[in-house]
């Protein structure tokens, strides 16, 4: 593989960026990711991984906040 690169940007889901993250690791080269909201992709494992948004646990935590502050049922 040609390692003319610079940075990944993408994908669109965690399937993908935990393949894509190894490929980061190895060249050595930040890995940007907007939508991949696993919280396995944690940067011990995946150093050059950046996760632009919060993890489904923030997020599930927020919600069940909300479901209870309201006492929804």
């Amino acid at each position: 593989m040609n390692a003319d690169f610079v940075a990944v940007i993408g994908p669109y889901g965690s399937v993908m960026a935990h393949a894509l993250s190894n490929v980061a690791n190895e060249f050595h080269v930040p890995f940007l990711s907007f939508t991949a909201l696993d919280p396995s992709l944690s940067p011990l494992q995946y150093p050059y991984f950046i996760q632009k948004t919060p993890n489904d646990l923030f997020l599930k935590t927020a919600i069940y906040e909300m479901i209870r502050y309201f006492s929804y049922r």
